[in-house]
């Protein structure tokens, strides 16, 4: 899926302080403003979905016991400036580090791809002070970070069309032997005044920053379903939020 080519006349009249591709961050970070590069384009390939199955001798069928969805691929291309031969090899190597993982974004898009670097070349653009730049990425498309917060047993909508992870946070205001969100988790002995984060994504559980592992009580790694997720707390509600990423295949 082709998200953004620019057109070959435009890089006609290449100037360092001209913007001629689309806005492009990574981790919020303008591409252009801060690497000096300008992009040229950017296409996503699609991902799979592996499925596992086991035979069932009597009925003659076969059985879906599992399944996997394999990251999509992604192809960026930049032309990046220097202003001398060192210049432009470090904006290519900040450029480089800045792509080893990381979120990107498109002024022309609405979504978001989380990344990983695979590869990168780079090649002669014949334009004095000027390299192309092309990068490889493994990358989880989804619609930008969405947040809810609850204050009671509700339901959340996962607008993706897979399952999510997701960020919950909470502070007990009073003490409880533990606290659990059905089906998702359980903190026992929450203290206090501190802010408690499960973190689906950096895979950590936390207390005002502070590994609290021995506290938690999880299968895995709490995520939303695609649709609507009923949250139900025990003992009693608190003020939850719950962060994610709509994760789309």
């Amino acid at each position: 899926m082709e998200i953004f080519t620019a057109s070959p006349f435009q890089f006609n009249d290449l100037s360092q302080d001209q913007q001629v591709g689309e806005d492009c961050w990574m981790d919020h970070l303008n591409t252009f403003t801060e690497f000096q590069a300008d992009l040229i384009s950017f296409t996503v390939s699609p991902g799979k979905i592996e499925t596992n199955t086991l035979e069932h001798p009597e009925l003659n069928t076969f059985h879906h016991f599992k399944s996997r969805v394999c990251c999509k691929s992604a192809e960026a291309a930049f032309y990046v400036f220097g202003e001398n031969r060192d210049m432009l090899s470090q904006n290519i190597s900040n450029l480089v580090s800045a792509a080893l993982k990381t979120t990107i974004s498109l002024g022309n898009s609405d979504l978001i791809w989380r990344a990983v670097l695979t590869k990168y070349s780079t090649e002669e653009t014949g334009i004095d002070c000027y390299s192309q730049v092309e990068l490889s990425f493994d990358v989880m498309e989804s619609l930008p970070l969405t947040t809810v917060k609850l204050k009671g047993n509700d339901t959340i909508l996962n607008a993706g069309n897979c399952t999510s992870e997701c960020i919950i946070s909470f502070t007990p205001t009073k003490e409880m032997d533990q606290f659990s969100i059905r089906n998702l988790f359980t903190i026992n002995k929450p203290e206090v005044g501190k802010t408690i984060v499960i973190d689906s994504i950096k895979k950590t559980v936390t207390a005002d920053g502070v590994n609290i592992w021995p506290k938690a009580s999880l299968s895995s790694f709490p995520t939303l379903s695609p649709g609507l997720n009923k949250i139900e707390m025990v003992p009693e509600p608190l003020e939850v939020t719950f962060s994610y990423y709509p994760m789309l295949i």
